[in-house]
């Protein structure tokens, strides 16, 4: 009888393992895919930005100064919030709850870029901003990979607000979502504040970008509306 109860219960520690492996199986291949369209779309919208700052359809109009840039001094301090652009759009890509939700975003993502590349194109705009020479070696790396054409509208603004609203949906559903959803309304305040603050861009190209993104925000979630 102790033989034949070992057995058995050898044969169910292989069930419960094999089962494990099997659910664990289609996690890592989850992941695996979400990492490997993330880095598709994060290419495609690198390429397509280089590619309009060298080949626009006539020469940039450059924006010297601007009732903005006057409320807003310039200052290498917002470099920093400014690059946490791309945290604010990676954490709302992990927070995505399955790959309806991650399709849905990346049909957002690419059509908000399409619609700001049309722009690009036709109606190329650049910002006068201070001589790189004099400043900080992070500034003049962020000069030399983002040169301030591309600017109406603001993909800074659009993205960090339509990864904001994807966030703040998910937030809703955690402890202390009070507190985050502040935080995350301060850390997206901050993020369009550095754009003005770094000369990237004018008022005018924010509120563009914001208007853009709340439209792919809208889109997002009408269509994940009882979906997740």
């Amino acid at each position: 009888m102790n033989g034949f109860s070992n057995a058995t219960e050898s044969e169910l520690d292989a069930k419960d393992t094999n089962a494990g492996a099997n659910q664990a199986a289609p996690v890592r291949h989850s992941r695996l895919a979400r990492l490997t369209a993330g880095a598709i779309v994060g290419i495609t919208c690198s390429v397509m930005y280089q590619l309009l700052q060298q080949f626009p359809a006539h020469t940039a109009h450059l924006r010297t100064d601007c009732w903005s840039w006057q409320q807003i001094p310039f200052s290498e301090i917002w470099l920093w919030p400014y690059l946490s652009m791309f945290a604010i759009v990676g954490c709302a890509w992990l927070a995505l709850p399955n790959k309806h939700s991650t399709r849905r975003f990346i049909i957002c993502f690419l059509g908000t870029g399409l619609v700001a590349w049309i722009c690009f194109y036709f109606w190329p705009t650049s910002c006068l901003r201070p001589p790189p020479e004099s400043l900080s070696m992070p500034y003049r790396l962020l000069v030399l990979f983002d040169a301030p054409s591309n600017c109406l509208p603001c993909l800074h603004s659009a993205f960090a607000i339509l990864s904001a609203v994807v966030l703040y949906r998910r937030i809703s559903q955690m402890q202390h979502a009070t507190a985050l959803r502040v935080l995350l309304i301060i850390w997206v305040t901050l993020i369009n504040l550095s754009i003005v603050g770094l000369r990237q861009h004018t008022g005018i190209d924010v509120a563009a970008g914001l208007l853009l993104g709340g439209c792919a925000s809208w889109i997002h979630s009408s269509r994940s509306a009882g979906a997740d």
